[in-house]
């Protein structure tokens, strides 16, 4: 946590960094995963939102593996983009992520939400790595597709079809 502490200190203020006050803010409205479960009524407007201030934030870490309203999350295996050396992690990695993310803001649910426990984390990597995604329709559904597929090739072309859509809207 000290290490955490010293190198938020390290990059300075960032809209999409949590403020470091000696260790780390306290997000004072929680994090948005329960949010979006508490809210489920939330408008596609403020989902859209949340969505692309993710994907403007970059790369997709934390270690509770929660988007924080003032932060990020990390990969547990519903955000695990399948690969040969499992210790990888780059920008089609952390774009996977960011796929399963935009999924749950806009449904309000995990992918594979049926699967939701330790046990079943095999059978999520089973299914990614097959090219077996979830069906199920959103506004962002395309984007999310293409995240999982590893067709953008950066987070800023995932920015940009969200806010196409937001225009749309």
């Amino acid at each position: 946590i000290q290490t955490e502490a010293q190198l938020f200190n390290i990059l300075g203020p960032h809209p999409h960094i949590i403020k470091s006050y000696g260790l780390t803010q306290h997000a004072p409205k929680g994090n948005l995963s329960d949010h979006i479960i508490e809210t489920p009524g939330v408008c596609v407007e403020w989902r859209l939102r949340w969505c692309k201030q993710v994907a403007e934030a970059g790369v997709l870490k934390s270690d509770d593996g929660r988007v924080l309203l003032d932060g990020l999350s990390r990969e547990s295996a519903k955000y695990y983009c399948p690969r040969v050396d499992a210790g990888y992690v780059g920008m089609k990695t952390d774009i996977f992520a960011l796929g399963s993310v935009i999924y749950f803001i806009m449904l309000g649910k995990k992918v594979f939400s049926e699967l939701n426990s330790w046990e079943h984390e095999e059978e999520i990597e089973a299914r990614f790595a097959k090219g077996w995604f979830p069906t199920d329709g959103h506004l962002c559904f395309d984007i999310t597709e293409r995240c999982w597929k590893r067709v953008y090739e950066s987070a800023g072309d995932v920015v940009f079809d969200l806010a196409r859509i937001q225009l749309l809207d």
